[in-house]
């Protein structure tokens, strides 16, 4: 670790990991902010869950028109994990498998801020050991439940707690997430048996602690019905229709169907 005067601390090998499946429009726009953050590394990720050919071509073109120096990756067919858990777990571990000190996780509906990856640079090097993840925001009702535990949107995640995760991602947890982690762990799990509960309780697991910033440094975009009732579908028409409606859709979510409440505009 190195400091300078752009930056005060900076580690040597970071990347980001964008775990996907069914919605490319939606992905557009987490691309789009990526880049134009100066401050976000240069090595992008995209793992795309198993999907049909049309939606890896459809990946792909967001990729070369939004990001193109992102690389891609497809999963092969594996055993169903609720909520997308498989994929993003097995993101993280392929950013851990790349060497990086740093792993930032980037859900496909997640729009990061200027900043953000700076922010959490500055954190992990002023703590070195003892803050093992800075998440991109703070989710109010969490909070006041569980205080400064892991939340996965815009998050950075060390080496030293990815170390701590890799190993649990085997068939036993995904087949039994709840089971595999109460007869794994010595205390139940947080609000969650998916990958953030599993993060969560390798941090207590650890010691370790979580870092947030004041104002959210990241929006998250998803939001309950997304192509399930009229108002919010988003099915028809080409690619590119899809993403500039995408944008005029979270414009009018109602504010009972959000699940996230910072949205844009930052």
């Amino acid at each position: 670790m190195l400091s300078c005067k752009r930056h005060p601390f900076i580690f040597m090998s970071e990347c980001i990991v964008i775990p996907t499946f069914a919605r490319p429009e939606i992905l557009a726009h987490a691309l789009m902010k990526i880049s134009s953050c100066p401050d976000a590394p240069d090595d992008v990720r995209i793992f795309l869950d198993h999907s049909p050919e049309k939606r890896v071509q459809e990946i792909e073109w967001v990729r070369d028109t939004y990001l193109p120096r992102a690389l891609t990756f497809h999963a092969a067919e594996h055993d169903a994990c609720t909520s997308g858990t498989w994929n993003i777990l097995h993101s993280l571990k392929a950013g851990y498998d790349t060497g990086a000190e740093l792993v930032w996780i980037v859900e496909e509906d997640v729009l990061m801020k200027p900043g953000a990856f700076d922010y959490a640079r500055k954190i992990l090097g002023e703590n070195n050991g003892e803050i093992v993840a800075v998440c991109g925001r703070r989710i109010p009702t969490f909070f006041q439940r569980y205080g400064d535990l892991y939340t996965n949107p815009g998050s950075c995640l060390t080496r030293r707690l990815l170390a701590g995760v890799v190993p649990h991602l085997n068939s036993e947890y995904f087949a039994d997430t709840g089971g595999y982690i109460t007869r794994t762990f010595k205390h139940p799990p947080f609000n969650s048996s998916l990958d953030d509960g599993l993060i969560r309780m390798v941090v207590r697991e650890m010691g370790g602690r979580c870092a947030y910033p004041d104002q959210p440094l990241c929006a998250h975009q998803g939001f309950d019905w997304y192509n399930e009732i009229d108002i919010y579908s988003n099915n028809e028409g080409s690619l590119q229709e899809r993403i500039a409606k995408f944008e005029t859709i979270t414009a009018r979510i109602k504010p009972g169907d959000r699940y996230a409440q910072d949205f844009e505009p930052f």
